[in-house]
């Protein structure tokens, strides 16, 4: 098997955590829009489930990358694919980030974050500190 190809294999398969990674985050993202105010267990288990394959698929990405610049501009131009493969998982990795980010801005608006997220002081104290300061901020934006 070519460098480009075993590369090619590794992305391939990094895509296909990443495809499941999404496919989590939007059911969370529909879970919240359905109103509930709190993510199911089941969700998180799987994203947590996945977590270490992740772990694993950058470790062989890192790898392949490392001898994939090695070789001259010239070799890697007669791979186009390979830059196609790496475009299209950054960008369902784009994909991934926004939609996870939305689904923490909503579970900060209903103030249901993970009391491990927050300050160990306000946790005690004010387990709603962060929505709160969220609402603050997003009711009265700054004045010039």
């Amino acid at each position: 098997m070519s460098l480009a190809q075993s590369l090619l294999a590794a992305v391939r398969q990094h895509q296909s955590l990443g495809q499941q990674i999404l496919e989590i985050v939007e059911q969370e993202s529909q879970t919240l829009a359905a109103g509930h105010s709190a993510l199911p267990g089941p969700l998180a288990e799987r994203k947590r489930a996945l977590l270490p394959l992740i772990d694993q698929s950058l470790r062989q990405l890192r790898l392949h990358r490392e001898a994939w610049v090695r070789l001259t501009p010239e070799d890697r131009g007669r791979e186009p694919q390979v830059s196609v493969a790496l475009r299209a998982t950054q960008d369902l990795l784009m994909k991934v980030i926004v939609r996870d980010r939305e689904n923490e801005q909503h579970l900060l608006r209903a103030g249901n974050v993970p009391p491990q997220h927050l300050a160990k002081v306000q946790a005690v104290a004010r387990p709603h500190y962060v929505a709160d300061l969220y609402r603050r901020n997003v009711a009265a934006p700054a004045q010039p």
